[in-house]
């Protein structure tokens, strides 16, 4: 959100598929309420729903530079998995990624 995202749910996370595609959204008891560690939970602007583009799996790492394309199934859905850049703080990347995508070259 520091990025100028807008929340669609913190914590917990509704997944649907509509037309062949996942959605996420919040719960009804948490739609628009984020948790700030030290502040507590807060209200905030949000989307009632989002189609989901991509998964970030900050477990495991990756050095490539540039790495084979992965996909996760979600719902019988595939969808763009990416693994965290070891010792890089990949924001900027992902916002890139979600407005413009991956080269085709």
């Amino acid at each position: 959100m520091g990025y100028g995202a807008t929340l669609v749910s913190d914590d917990q996370t509704v997944l649907t598929r509509k037309n062949g595609y996942v959605f996420a959204s919040a719960p009804p008891q948490i739609v628009g309420l984020i948790e700030a560690r030290g502040l507590g939970v807060l209200r905030v602007d949000y989307v009632d729903g989002a189609r989901v583009v991509m998964v970030m799996d900050l477990d495991h790492e990756t050095s490539d530079r540039i790495p084979e394309p992965r996909n996760v199934t979600i719902l019988g859905c595939a969808v763009p998995l990416f693994y965290k850049p070891v010792g890089l703080h990949s924001a900027a990347g992902i916002i890139q990624y979600l407005r413009m995508g991956l080269s085709e070259k």
